[in-house]
């Protein structure tokens, strides 16, 4: 994976740069509504069972202005449905109002 590649400098065995490179291709950053904690959040074009969710900001909104910016990807867990739908949830935190930014790796792409 092309992440792997980043966190110990070199590529994985039988990897080359040009290949980490197609894969960071696939980088995607989506724009999601936030949603109670536990609740599945629509994410368009994600697999749970192929993709890779690389992080979760949420940003709550109040009065229409952003009013902080909290890092929830610890809290990423799979969707009540199963592996294979087009969904994640968040553990604990309520996001409901605010907006979410997912970035995460659409292998589908690849």
């Amino acid at each position: 994976m092309a992440l792997e590649s980043i966190e110990s400098g070199s590529p994985p065995e039988g990897r080359d740069l040009s290949q980490a490179l197609v894969e960071l291709q696939s980088l995607t950053f989506s724009v999601v509504d936030g949603a109670a904690a536990d609740t599945n959040i629509a994410l368009t074009g994600h697999s749970w069972a192929t993709d890779t969710i690389v992080a979760v900001l949420y940003f709550p909104i109040s009065g229409g202005n952003v009013t902080s910016v909290s890092n929830l990807t610890s809290e990423v867990q799979a969707p009540s449905g199963g592996a294979g739908t087009a969904f994640f949830q968040l553990s604990t935190t309520a996001t409901t109002g605010g907006k979410l930014v997912v970035v995460w790796f659409n292998k589908g792409s690849l």
